[in-house]
């Protein structure tokens, strides 16, 4: 990783700001942050210098986080780009990830912040799962059909940001979108399935 990074934050709220600048610098990060508001600020920025990691909100009075991801994708196909977010509905972030961001935190747990930016920023093949949790028995999806005694709380949503295959609140294996459905608050639990994982092992 490198020692200095540049990392554009698209937020519009001065306190989020501070929230985020902290949850950075808890992960020993040596970085210049440069907060951008608008679409034209982040074009703007963007021209200047290509950042190493943006970072975004997703809702803002005239601008949206959605945009703000297109707008790198269509500069930068692999810019890291990671939501940071106070919202945690489920149709919402499933949209994060299928329109291509690399990662989703929510602003409630911001002590992952660290976490999925170090993930964003290293080579594939030194990725590391993300874990929200110790890892449990065997991993996060089982060969078997249930994780017995796993969920505490019939509301969370066990599930791999990568592929978004998941773990709905019975143990069933499913793909994310499935899993929210008929639940109004999901509390997001975030690790590599186990075939991600090997996939990654043979690059």
């Amino acid at each position: 990783m490198k020692r200095n990074l540049r990392i554009l934050l698209v937020e519009d709220r001065l306190l989020d700001v501070c929230l985020i600048e902290h949850g950075l610098k808890t992960a020993a990060l040596s970085f210049d942050l440069v907060q951008v508001e608008t679409a034209a600020e982040l074009r703007r920025e963007l021209d200047v210098s290509e950042p190493d990691l943006v970072l975004s909100d997703h809702g803002f009075p005239s601008f949206d986080g959605f945009t703000a991801l297109n707008i790198v994708r269509e500069r930068s196909p692999d810019l890291p780009f990671i939501f940071v977010s106070g919202s945690n509905d489920p149709a919402m972030v499933v949209k994060m990830y299928e329109q291509g961001a690399t990662d989703y935190v929510s602003k409630r747990e911001i002590q992952n912040l660290s976490l999925a930016v170090q993930r964003a920023l290293a080579p594939q093949e030194e990725a590391a799962p993300i874990l929200t949790e110790p890892a449990t028995r065997e991993a996060m999806f089982p060969l078997t059909e249930s994780l017995p005694d796993y969920f505490s709380d019939p509301a969370q949503l066990l599930f791999c940001p990568q592929c978004l295959e998941a773990v709905d609140s019975s143990g069933k294996r499913v793909q994310m979108m499935d899993g929210l459905r008929g639940d109004r608050e999901i509390a997001f639990q975030r690790q590599r399935c186990v075939h991600c994982q090997q996939l990654s092992s043979f690059n």
